[in-house]
């Protein structure tokens, strides 16, 4: 795993390299400021990022913003005083006196095994694009129909389902009552309708539904939704 860590700080760097050497797996990068960061970002492909806000000659927010300008999604960590960074996938905020117990916390946000993540969809052209988001973060799984959907939910058991409301086969609220019937409350439901009648969001709580989204939607905001349902569990 490669860990891109941005800092003028050359203690911290130094603690930082040595606290992560107890793992044979992790190979860390550093850049001492966010632009040259940047770079690294482009060209070492990072799996996790960890932003010492205090010590880069960058606002921490430019270069968050410059992932979701350039729809880049890797988890992230700042470092300091506590931040409120506008971006998906922030993992929090890590101590300046870091130690083994700082490191581990970083490593198994990455490590830990992938959640899962089902879209059920008719739209095909719609699943493609989120399954380009999606598929790099989660293990990603996806069908057309509702039946399909249930399959699959029984045999790989995902964590959150986005669920679409209109199928060819079953009612989206319909299917949202059998998965609740079925897995009772392991599964967040994130249900999808390009109508936002009041209607419906009774409809979809009174299914079981966790969360509404009106199409279109957003990567940021369905990733947002996501790691808030995924969060919750």
């Amino acid at each position: 795993m490669k860990i891109l860590v941005i800092t003028a700080d050359a203690v911290f760097r130094k603690k930082f390299q040595d606290a992560s050497e107890k793992y044979s797996n992790i190979n860390v990068d550093f850049a001492v400021a966010a632009d040259e960061g940047i770079l690294r970002v482009k060209h070492g492909h990072p799996d996790l990022v960890v932003v010492d806000t205090e010590t880069t000659c960058v606002n921490a927010q430019v270069f968050f913003d410059y992932l979701k300008d350039e729809k880049i999604n890797i988890p992230s960590f700042c470092v300091g005083e506590k931040h409120s960074v506008k971006y998906p996938l922030f993992r929090g905020n890590l101590k300046r006196e870091i130690g083994e117990g700082e490191i581990e916390k970083v490593i198994l946000s990455r490590n830990a095994q992938k959640k899962k993540v089902l879209l059920v969809d008719d739209d095909r052209d719609f699943v493609s694009v989120i399954g380009n988001v999606l598929g790099g973060l989660y293990d990603f799984y996806y069908t057309y129909d509702g039946l399909s959907a249930l399959k699959v939910l029984r045999k790989n058991r995902p964590d959150v389902v986005v669920l679409d409301v209109n199928l060819p086969d079953i009612n989206g609220f319909r299917l949202c009552q059998m998965i609740r019937e079925d897995l009772e409350s392991e599964v967040k439901i994130l249900m999808l309708t390009v109508r936002g009648a009041e209607s419906d969001l009774r409809l979809g709580a009174g299914a079981g539904a966790d969360e509404y989204m009106q199409k279109p939607i957003s990567n940021d905001d369905l990733l947002n939704k996501i790691e808030k349902l995924l969060k919750a569990r």
